[in-house]
């Protein structure tokens, strides 16, 4: 069967947070765009976007050795700009909410759809005078909204504390999904392209969901792709090609420069893994934040949703997440059960009857000389290709801004909208991946 040639200014590959929001807002400034999924919004089943704790970092938690890294800079403006995507649609000013007339670079998008669980998270410290200084050092560094809560005005489960600090930050926690699928919305179902089947592949054993690279003198000369349950291949020419793929970026590029003209620098990446940890219970209290204390990073952050069940889940990260990655599972949860003890000591989760598990996942960014996690997002280009890792979640419109100042500055402009053919490739919205809580394959236990 012959294919459909399409030719486009920007072709995504990655369809997690930072994939979608370039795609929505590359579209909105009237670009060509289309993205490309392998598997489903979100990351897949062990991407980042849907593995996330959904926080819209200020910076805070980049501060607490107490003096304003770059890291806490480069994010101070993020939860500005989430908030205005995420305000009521009668809020947003006529150039934000249609297609084509955002203003050069301004990266808010119309997100209303999508819940915030916390309009707010707590920082909260352990015991001891040294834990309590980390705590007021970083409220004060810099300029997120930071609140030091009397002991009545704290809410349950820290009412009743006594000899801790908690502070209120004015940073919001998101829905995940939600988010994704707001995203989805806002770029526009027509212009994603999922390649994964929702049949099985006995049922069609000619399909295959992969995507053919050729790649040319630049880089990617063209994909060859079959989109989900369909049998019409296309392949996609365009002039820049936007790895937002995550880990999978990796592989991407080797694809797309394999035999290409040498001389080009590549893009390298780099994974930090995490364990993360899952407690489900009836009425587990609602927990949004981090407990702070000697470390400069967090012990704990704890984020609360609930599974399809009506059970309250936390999901666990923080130092607790980054040491336990050489931990076996049952090892992971004896540590974390410690962890919360001494974190929350005025809590006794045994009424609860908890349930645990955990979780593996690799935060893919770009490589820093030492391995740490970078101050801010990496968006490379080299010949007709732009990679980008966000390194976090808060940081998705920063990466949209900073992809279409690439563009622009390689004279890469958007074409003329009323030329842009529909592409029915998908006529319902894309299925979004499944928090962890949700997966068959999750083992839960007391």
């Amino acid at each position: 069967m012959p294919t459909r040639p399409i030719h486009l200014d920007a072709c995504i590959l990655g369809g997690g947070v930072a994939g979608l929001w370039a795609l929505a807002h590359l579209r909105r400034v009237g670009y060509h765009a289309t993205l490309i999924e392998l598997d489903t919004l979100g990351g897949g089943p062990h991407g980042q976007t849907i593995a996330s704790q959904g926080i819209i970092h200020g910076g805070i938690k980049y501060a607490l050795s107490g003096a304003a890294s770059a890291a806490s800079r480069a994010i101070a403006a993020m939860p500005d700009i989430w908030r205005r995507s995420l305000a009521p649609l009668a809020s947003i000013t006529p150039h934000d909410s249609q297609l084509h007339a955002s203003p050069h670079n301004d990266p808010v998008l119309p997100l209303a759809s999508a819940t915030v669980l916390s309009e707010s998270q707590l920082l909260w410290t352990t015991p001891g005078v040294t834990s309590r200084l980390a705590g007021a050092a970083a409220s004060k560094v810099i300029r997120t909204p930071v609140e030091r809560l009397a002991s009545n005005d704290r809410p349950p489960p820290f009412s009743s504390t006594s000899g801790i600090d908690v502070y209120r930050v004015a940073e919001p926690v998101l829905d995940s999904r939600s988010v994704v699928a707001a995203l989805a919305l806002a770029a526009g179902h027509d212009r994603i392209i999922t390649l994964a089947s929702h049949r099985q592949a006995e049922e069609r054993p000619h399909h295959d969901p992969r995507l053919s690279i050729t790649t040319g003198p630049n880089g990617v000369a063209s994909l060859a792709i079959t989109p989900a349950d369909s049998d019409s291949p296309i392949t996609i020419t365009a002039a820049r090609f936007i790895f937002t793929a995550g880990a999978g970026n990796e592989s991407l590029l080797s694809r797309a420069f394999q035999s290409t003209t040498p001389g080009f620098v590549i893009p390298r990446m780099q994974r930090r893994p995490l364990h993360m940890l899952m407690l489900r219970a009836a009425a587990l209290p609602a927990i949004f934040g981090h407990c702070v204390g000697m470390s400069d990073k967090p012990r704990t952050t704890i984020t609360t949703s609930r599974d399809a069940a009506g059970r309250a889940v936390w999901y666990i990260g923080g130092l607790i997440a980054e040491q336990g990655v050489a931990r076996s599972r049952d090892q992971q949860i004896a540590a974390a059960k410690l962890e919360l003890a001494a974190c929350l000591p005025w809590l006794n989760l045994a009424p609860f009857n908890p349930q645990w598990a955990t979780w593996h996942v690799d935060r893919a960014e770009g490589l820093s000389p030492d391995g740490s996690r970078p101050d801010e997002p990496v968006v490379s280009a080299v010949g007709n290709v732009i990679a980008a890792w966000p390194t976090k979640l808060a940081f998705a419109p920063l990466v949209a801004s900073r992809i279409e100042s690439l563009l622009r500055e390689a004279s890469v402009l958007p074409t003329d909208p009323t030329a842009h053919p529909p592409m029915l490739f998908q006529r319902t919205a894309p299925a979004i991946a499944m928090y962890p809580w949700e997966r068959e394959e999750v083992a839960w236990t007391s």
